[in-house]
């Protein structure tokens, strides 16, 4: 059977004329400020970006949202680091401009759609989750940090909701999951530089360089890259024409061995395992195969596998413990609403000192915890369960399609990234929650009915 979109919706806030228009009188005051305030040359040049950027959401939705999944994993370092100056006291970084734009033109969008936008899956518990986050702000131990944490958070309910919408509309599931792909050269590029010439992060007792390619670190890499390796898997064991699958599904899991972060290998592993055994069963004897090669082959893959069993006293592992431990217990000294939002390596600082060491609690259902307290934590758990449940029976009622086996990838990926999160920093990883729930939001967003030798996929009624 052959599947059948419904025809494309142009979604847009502007009109091509007022585009233009919009354009022509942002440059014009961008000139008119350099000329008369004497800007740097970086600021006008990010003023422009932001133009164009706002000007391509505002008139064709579908182009806005796709590239800004495109282009956040190729950002995702500098977009930390570099900020603009809104005023003598106050300035956001790149990644914070971003989360501001994505909330504010998925607010537009939900004002003129609002109708279909109401169809949004899971979007009460996301909105009593995020009504926590943004609660957390007015008694945050530090409230600027906390603001951006629930603007960050709320970008990724917004890429949710506006892919649902795209989606629902009639834009092809398969472009998007295209765009998450391509997303990934930039990424892994400077990730095979890194490999090659031994350039990666080389902090790790007894590994000498960890490839973290665009990002901060190798471990929300590593997450990242697991999120191509899903899609690539779910286009093997679906397509006809697997070569462009396997170009993408090679590299991403040489690249995940290359940034040894152990959760996320286990978490392949898994992945693997259940969508295999499913839909591919070759590819579990395939796996068991490399996996042994890789165990006895390369000593430095043995000892982090044989550290996890039999973890050193140095260990990251046994750290963990410790770090749970140490949190928990500063959780109970609030634990109804927590410290406020995204202040846990704060808190970590105040409670232990600047030299403690790493402040993050690599656990997000602890994370939320201290931050949040009980009720925040009781609004994730809430979210996870819904969206593993909404998931599982998308997938029971759908025909056999390859939207069907999506949703099996999807939901896979989905409870793999949850179990990896207890012990690890899923939920910091932006780029990767982009990419995560855009995922969810197509397998929610479609519907697929029989038809007379084709499989239809219609909007959610």
């Amino acid at each position: 059977m052959k599947e059948e979109t419904v025809q494309n919706k142009a979604l847009s806030i502007m009109t091509q004329r007022a585009s233009g228009y919009f354009l022509l009188s942002g440059l014009f005051f961008v000139t008119i400020a350099q000329l008369f305030m004497h800007n740097s040359l970086y600021i006008a040049v990010a003023e422009i970006v932001l133009l164009v950027f706002s000007v391509i959401f505002l008139y064709r939705l579908e182009w806005g949202v796709l590239l800004f999944i495109f282009l956040r994993p190729s950002i995702d370092r500098q977009a930390e680091y570099l900020s603009v100056g809104i005023t003598d006291n106050f300035s956001l970084n790149i990644a914070a401009i971003f989360g501001v734009l994505i909330v504010v033109f998925s607010a537009l969008y939900a004002v003129k759609y609002y109708r279909e936008m109401k169809q949004i899956s899971l979007k009460y518990q996301w909105i009593a989750f995020l009504l926590i986050f943004f609660g957390g702000i007015f008694y945050s131990i530090d409230s600027m940090q906390s603001f951006y944490e629930f603007i960050r958070m709320t970008s990724v309910f917004a890429i949710f909701s506006l892919i649902f919408l795209i989606v629902h509309n009639g834009v092809s599931y398969k472009k998007i999951l295209y765009v998450i792909l391509a997303s990934a050269v930039i990424p892994f590029l400077v990730a095979t530089y890194q490999i090659i010439f031994g350039t990666g992060l080389g902090t790790t007792p007894g590994v000498a360089s960890r490839v973290f390619g665009t990002f901060s670190h190798p471990s929300p890499f590593a997450l990242y890259t697991l999120t191509i390796a899903a899609i690539s898997f779910f286009l093997i064991v679906t397509e006809e024409k697997k070569i462009w699958a396997y170009s993408a599904f090679v590299p991403s899991v040489i690249i995940l061995i290359s940034t040894f972060t152990r959760g996320s290998w286990i978490a392949l592993v898994l992945f693997v395992s259940f969508v295999g055994l499913i839909k591919a069963p070759r590819f579990l004897f395939i796996g068991a195969v490399c996996a042994i090669i890789l165990f006895f082959g390369s000593t430095t893959i043995h000892d982090r596998i044989e550290d996890i069993y039999n973890p050193p006293s140095d260990s990251s592992i046994r750290w963990r413990f410790g770090q749970w431990e140490n949190m928990y217990d500063v959780a109970l000294d609030k634990p109804v609403l927590g410290y406020g939002t995204g202040t846990e390596a704060i808190v970590h600082y105040y409670k232990f000192g600047f030299d403690a060491g790493n402040p993050y609690t690599h656990n997000d259902f602890l994370k939320v915890f201290v931050e949040n307290g009980i009720v925040g934590f009781g609004a994730y758990i809430l979210l996870v369960i819904s969206t593993i449940i909404v998931l599982f029976i998308k997938y029971y009622q759908l025909p056999k399609s390859q939207l069907k086996d999506l949703c099996l990838v999807v939901l896979a990926i989905f409870s793999v990234f949850m179990l990896v999160s207890v012990g690890d920093n899923v939920l910091r990883s932006t780029a990767t929650q982009w990419s995560l729930w855009s995922m969810i939001a197509i397998c929610l967003s479609a519907q697929v009915a029989r038809g007379k030798g084709t499989l239809t996929i219609k909007r959610t009624q």
